[in-house]
């Protein structure tokens, strides 16, 4: 089915009531599950069921108010046009798929695609000044241009109601920072994560000091990863950590972290590792051997040092949806992961390239020798990467390479 004819058939059934809800998710599946392949010459030539199918196994029905899709996409050959009257005025803005931020012609955010997917849209004067914002729930609010808060009319008591904090949009980046008027000031990202910094108390550097980081919302599970809150002395120490299943951490008279729950035992639990908090909103957890961050936006990096004596270092980074993407190890055999949708499609490692075939892998060796592998599987729970061949398995893992032959070469699988 053409372009026109799909957006049409998505026209309809939004007409009917039955397609409510256009994320960015569908438009970056559109593209990678319906390529730029139509005899029409349409940059999207697509199978109306397999699309609906789609949104329907992602339950992506209901929710947005997109009203059509243009058959175009932007000037860079991305995203796709939307033409948008939902909040009751008419605007054309094109979503890209990587970052979910529509904008108009001049530049300015008109619609980010939040990760519940709902809309959030942002309304300006005619010299480009923030004048209104519309959130997912369709509630309208007015930005006074003296004090920069926002207000909204509340119909229950049909009266005015004035926000507490100064509310601005970042045209870069989408990011929302709304600064309260006791000092607190909370940083809102397109991904979802929230980082809450209490700007009349600064670090050792003279940054303010986190007390609350709301970390991104899991696109793979599709639910909030949580919420953790932090106490300082007066100097600036760390005296209290509240973690995402809501218990509170503090130091005891050894000096180590207690939870304010206790174990099977009946006894308080007492961890071994450090807690820290960046400017940025990572929480490192440090253990004897290793460390992980956990980024706001969802993405996390352990180091584990390796041997005993410790002779190296390893690295493993996952992206916000818990995807392998990178091995750094100190010896030098790093390793990179890129992907297309949830499935690995480039792996780069000490010794060559893989690619991802239709039905195979292609191995291009330092030498530009090509061959084919059966399969490459990339473990964010281990830190692996693991290349099935026809005479066994090549596993990268903990900075070392092995190799582990087939039964028919005479080991074990």
């Amino acid at each position: 089915m053409a372009t026109e004819d799909f957006n049409q058939q998505l026209k309809t059934d939004k007409d009917k009531g039955q397609i409510d809800n256009v994320v960015k998710d569908i438009y970056k599946q559109l593209a990678d599950d319906f390529p730029k392949s139509g005899q029409d010459g349409s940059p999207y030539t697509t199978d109306y069921g397999a699309a609906k199918k789609f949104l329907q196994d992602n339950k992506l029905l209901p929710g947005l108010e997109l009203i059509g899709l243009d058959d175009k996409p932007d000037k860079n050959g991305v995203g796709l046009q939307v033409t948008d009257s939902g909040s009751g005025h008419k605007e054309t803005y094109t979503i890209d798929p990587n970052t979910g931020i529509g904008r108009s012609n001049d530049g300015l955010i008109q619609a980010m695609v939040m990760p519940d997917g709902k809309i959030q849209r942002f309304e300006y004067s005619a010299d480009g000044k923030l004048t209104g914002v519309i959130d997912g729930s369709g509630k309208s609010y007015t930005i006074d241009q003296t004090t920069g808060k926002s207000k909204y009319y509340d119909e229950a008591n049909e009266q005015w109601v004035t926000t507490p904090g100064k509310f601005s949009l970042d045209q870069k980046t989408g990011a929302i920072t709304i600064t309260n008027d006791n000092g607190t000031r909370e940083v809102h990202q397109v991904d979802g994560s929230i980082v809450k910094y209490n700007d009349n108390q600064k670090d050792k550097d003279g940054n303010p000091l986190v007390v609350e980081v709301g970390f991104a919302y899991d696109p793979t599970n599709k639910n909030s990863r949580g919420t953790m809150k932090f106490d300082y002395d007066k100097d600036g120490n760390l005296t209290s950590v509240r973690d995402q299943q809501g218990a509170t951490w503090t130091k005891n008279a050894d000096n180590k972290w207690q939870s304010d729950k206790v174990g099977a035992d009946g006894k308080p639990i007492v961890s071994d590792a450090d807690f820290s908090v960046d400017n940025q909103g990572a929480v490192t957890i440090r253990h004897k051997n290793s460390r992980e961050t956990y980024h706001a936006d969802g993405s996390k990096e352990k180091v584990t040092m390796v041997g005993d004596p410790v002779t190296s270092t390893v690295d493993v980074i996952t992206d916000r949806a818990g995807h392998l993407t990178e091995i750094k190890g100190s010896n030098g055999s790093n390793i990179k992961v890129t992907y297309n949708g949830d499935k690995e499609s480039v792996v780069v490692t000490p010794d060559g390239t893989y690619t991802r075939k239709e039905n195979t892998w292609e191995f291009k060796d330092n030498e530009n020798k090509v061959s084919t592998v059966i399969s490459v599987n990339a473990f964010a729970a281990d830190g692996s990467v693991v290349i099935s061949t026809a005479e066994g398995q090549i596993v990268y893992k903990n900075g070392t390479k092995t190799f582990v032959p087939s039964a028919k070469q005479g080991g074990d699988k």
